[in-house]
């Protein structure tokens, strides 16, 4: 019985991992280089999206804010 209890333990963890997306390498060039495309749409005139980019370390768009 203890052994049946750790598995479902473990698969829960396993389940919130997957659903909170712990496993995304990032956003993909497509999805990147269309939301580039649209940031010229914005009024940005407070740059709050100024880590919008292709700069070093900016290339995962899943993080921009």
């Amino acid at each position: 019985m203890g052994g049946s209890k750790s598995k479902m333990v473990i698969m829960f963890v396993l389940l919130l991992i997957i659903l909170e997306g712990g496993w995304s390498e990032g956003c993909l060039d497509h999805e990147r280089f269309a939301l580039l495309r649209l940031k010229h749409f914005f009024d940005d005139t407070g740059s709050y999206l100024y880590n919008w980019g292709d700069g070093e370390g900016a290339t995962d768009c899943c993080q921009w804010e």
